[in-house]
Formats: structure tokens, sequence, C-alpha cells
């Protein structure tokens, strides 16, 4: 092939390859933070159903409802980041959630040293 253009080759022998592995596992384990938002609810139904004494009816329309605003969210932000590109909303929205739990962190640490 003539030219001046890159080729796979080029960017495998230039650590290209090592890059994309890198950016996958970002990406998965950005996946991860979603999934673990899903689990989080489950665990919280006992506790949930003991102190507010909802039934199972009523945990359920709270667990779709809260899987209906995730899928909106995220399919939101996904046509943001076709808009302004994906490296950038991805990296605006891992560090928008540092920022939103850090206040939770320190209130649980609070609560942990009053006991």
């Amino acid at each position: 092939m003539a030219g001046t253009g890159s080729t796979i080759g080029d960017s495998i022998a230039d650590g290209g390859a090592d890059r994309r592995w890198l950016g996958l596992t970002g990406l998965c384990l950005s996946a991860a933070l979603v999934w673990l938002a899903f689990a989080d609810f489950g665990v919280a139904v006992p506790t949930i159903s003991r102190d507010l004494g909802g039934s199972l009816s009523s945990l359920q329309w709270a667990n779709n409802a809260f899987s209906l605003v995730t899928g909106a969210i995220v399919l939101a932000t996904g046509r943001f980041g076709d808009l302004y590109g994906r490296r950038k909303m991805l990296r605006i929205g891992q560090s928008e959630r540092n920022v939103r739990i850090q206040p939770l962190r320190v209130a649980a640490g609070l609560f942990q040293h009053a006991r």
C-alpha cells in the first residue's frame, strides 16, 4: 500500500494496541459502575421494606422507576457523547459522580465516628 497513511501494523508497533486495551478497561469499569447502581438498590430493598413498611408491589414500582430514569439518562448522555465527544463526556460523568459522592462519604464517616 503506497502513501503515508497509518495502518493497523503501524499503530501496534508504536504502542497503539496498549492504548486500546487501556480504553477498553476504562469502558468496562464505567459499565460496572452502572451495574453497581442497580445492585445497590437490590441490597437496600430489605431495609427499605422494614423501615418504611413498603409492600413488594411498591418496591417493584420504585425499582422500575429507578431503571427507567437511569436508562433515560444513559440514552441522553450517549447522545451528548455523539455530539461533544465520548471521551469528554465520560470524563465529565466520572468527575460529576466523584463530586456528588464525596459529601456522602464524609457524612458516612461522621456517622460512623459518632457511634
